[in-house]
């Protein structure tokens, strides 16, 4: 990094040259333009007239194959990486296929079908970055985690927990999820997207991390409640307390570890809520009987990944925590 001193030019504007070997590489020359991006945070950002500018035009997707799970999977993943526009146009696409297609705006926050015909679906997202609260979606999503290792919880004390509202756990977290994945995706193209959500770089960086673990709990307590929900044989007692145990692990390492990231927790706190996950292990593995059915292992291991996961946030909180005490020195 260099340090240089501004001028002042025409006795009103104010001047910083540019590294020359920086210049040289980029080609620029005497009257060439450049773009600024002010940032909130005080920085300056300059990009060459040939940097890409964030796409706007459609994204256009034709099927090749006819396969409607493919065609969904390219429309969320392009939804993640900001695209405004998603049109999917061809024959191959079924008329069952072309409302599947349809209802896929449901399942991604902002976004709405905006033409149908009878070849093709063009989405488009309505959401304005300014309008977003990445910590109120944080929160929601940490919500839905929570909620679904409790219903993970009931189902292996034998309670009836319906499918439908496993799915729909399953649902919202990704939903969310993909949420602030694509805020995060946009900020690296748009500089402007940064000041839109009011964030800073290392906080939407930590955001989307955290975002991706929550994510994943929801996933492992799904596996959980699927798993148990297909049997037709009821979990030991002794066994079922190590089971909810873990549970109850994991949702407190998830309210504290989020509780420093979003509520300025302390580094000592992400610390303590770190070890307790980390010494949770597969030792609880112990309490089944050489004879137990294989599918008790595949909950136990869903459950310590879970409290893994609530532990990976804690680190994330305590890099937050360590990066805001540096700050405040």
């Amino acid at each position: 990094m260099e340090t240089r001193k501004i001028q002042i030019a025409g006795g009103t504007t104010y001047t910083v040259s540019l590294p020359k070997e920086w210049a040289s590489e980029q080609e620029l020359e005497a009257g060439a333009r450049v773009r600024v991006h002010p940032y909130e945070d005080g920085s300056l950002l300059v990009q060459t007239a040939g940097h890409a500018e964030p796409e706007r035009e459609p994204l256009q997707l034709a099927p090749t194959d006819g396969s409607v799970d493919t065609l969904r999977r390219q429309v969320w993943a392009a939804y993640e990486t900001g695209r405004e526009a998603i049109e999917v146009t061809g024959d191959a696409v079924g008329s069952a296929d072309q409302r599947a297609l349809r209802d896929v705006a449901s399942s991604l926050l902002g976004v709405d079908v905006v033409q149908r015909s009878d070849d093709g679906v063009v989405y488009r997202s309505l959401l304005d970055a300014s309008t977003v609260s990445l910590e109120q979606s944080l929160r929601q999503l940490q919500f839905v985690a929570d909620s679904a290792l409790g219903d993970a919880a009931a189902t292996l004390v034998d309670e009836d927990v319906g499918s439908h509202r496993v799915e729909e756990r399953a649902t919202e977290a990704g939903r969310l999820a993909a949420l602030v994945g694509r805020q995060f995706d946009r900020s690296l193209d748009d500089p402007a997207v940064l000041d839109d959500l009011g964030v800073e770089r290392t906080t939407l960086f930590d955001y989307h991390a955290a975002a991706t673990e929550l994510e994943r709990i929801v996933e492992h307590a799904t596996t959980v409640g699927t798993v148990a929900r297909r049997q037709r044989t009821p979990v030991p007692a002794d066994v079922a307390d190590a089971l909810v145990a873990t549970v109850d692990d994991a949702r407190d390492g998830i309210e504290q570890s989020m509780n420093v990231l979003l509520d300025d927790g302390t580094a000592q706190t992400a610390c303590d809520v770190f070890d307790d996950c980390d010494r949770v292990d597969v030792a609880r593995f112990d309490r089944l009987d050489d004879d137990a059915p294989a599918w008790l292992g595949v909950v136990f291991r869903s459950l310590v990944d879970a409290v893994e996961a609530s532990g990976a946030i804690a680190a994330i909180g305590l890099r937050a925590a360590l990066r805001e005490e540096k700050c405040g020195q």
